[in-house]
């Protein structure tokens, strides 16, 4: 450009670049914070993440360049958010002896806190049944972690049920907290049919409660069948009837005619019949026929002879006729066996 001499010319100094302060922007939320910055003219940079036990989670730490500073329209500010302060993963110790369990929570920079105790029918005496916090919770290092301890199931003590009705026993079973096993059929001399012959566990034991407690009940004694023992000498037959597992009963004595002396007669019950083993079978045992003094007939006209023999439970054996000088006719001169003479 051609000026005039001796014209002024403007000189326009540089000021260098426009400048702006940085804004404090440490413990606002992250979002307040950068729009803090975007309206200084600044330009929000990296942001990381740390983390802190005094600045909320989301809130910046720090801040980079420092509030106040001034620096470039454009600059960019870094920015450090807190992710909250540093947490701990608990484990998961339910189901662990609680010495193991122990050692978990303290392996995890955490604290054992309450330690309480309950039964359980499930978890083992001395496991861990339940913990507060629950496992996979993040907490902060320190926190304390409370347990509650098995002590088994609760123990109950078994009733006595033997003799009693099965319906009954399974009853009292039931309320003490029990359950009723397996129940098993037996022969039984001395309890009833459908009563408890014996128990397992025995009555007065301690036990876990809803255990089971098994019963042996009667069906009654077992059936058997009556020998033939008619004819057989007493010792024959006692001998029979104890192998047939029955008993000897009431053994009498009776005349017979026809069975033997020592052999037996009747008997009850009669052969062939069904009864509980180890009853009696009652024995009628021959003494052989009954023996009677025969009268005496001599002199007696005949027809008062026999019946005279007769009321004696005798018969009139051989008729013989005689001539005789000293007895009417009609009349017995002799008899035999004579009179007195004991006969069957």
């Amino acid at each position: 450009l051609e000026v005039v001499s001796g014209s002024g010319v403007n000189i326009v100094v540089s000021l260098g670049p426009v400048t702006v302060a940085v804004p404090d922007v440490v413990g606002r939320t992250q979002a307040d914070g950068e729009a803090a910055i975007v309206l200084q003219g600044l330009t929000v940079g990296a942001v990381t993440a740390a983390n802190s036990d005094t600045v909320p989670e989301g809130d910046i730490i720090s801040q980079n360049p420092l509030a106040g500073t001034f620096v470039v329209l454009g600059t960019t500010v870094d920015l450090v958010v807190s992710e909250g302060p540093v947490t701990v993963v608990v484990p998961d110790v339910i189901g662990q002896p609680q010495a193991d369990a122990e050692a978990a929570i303290v392996a995890a920079t955490l604290s054992v806190g309450t330690i309480s105790t309950q039964n359980s029918s499930t978890v083992p005496l001395g496991n861990v049944i339940t913990q507060s916090p629950g496992a996979g919770s993040d907490v902060l290092p320190g926190t304390t972690v409370d347990l509650v301890i098995s002590l088994g199931p609760v123990q109950v003590t078994v009733p006595n049920v033997v003799g009693l009705a099965q319906a009954s026993a399974e009853a009292d079973i039931v309320a003490a907290d029990l359950g009723v096993g397996t129940v098993t059929t037996e022969n039984s001399l001395t309890v009833p049919d459908g009563n408890v012959i014996s128990q397992d566990p025995v009555a007065g034991s301690t036990v876990d409660a809803s255990s089971p407690v098994d019963l042996f009940v009667s069906i009654g004694p077992r059936q058997v069948t009556v020998p033939n023992v008619v004819g057989l000498t007493q010792a024959g037959a006692e001998a029979a009837i104890v192998a047939a597992e029955l008993t000897v009963g009431n053994v009498s004595t009776d005349t017979s005619p026809t069975v033997p002396a020592g052999d037996v007669i009747s008997q009850n019950p009669v052969a062939g019949s069904t009864a509980d083993e180890q009853s009696a079978v009652d024995l009628v045992v021959s003494t052989g026929p009954a023996q009677v003094t025969v009268p005496g007939v001599v002199g007696l006209p005949l027809a008062d002879d026999e019946s005279a023999i007769f009321a004696g439970y005798l018969k009139v054996g051989s008729v013989t006729t005689e001539n005789s000088l000293t007895v009417p006719a009609g009349n017995v001169i002799s008899q035999n066996p004579t009179a007195g003479t004991t006969v069957d």
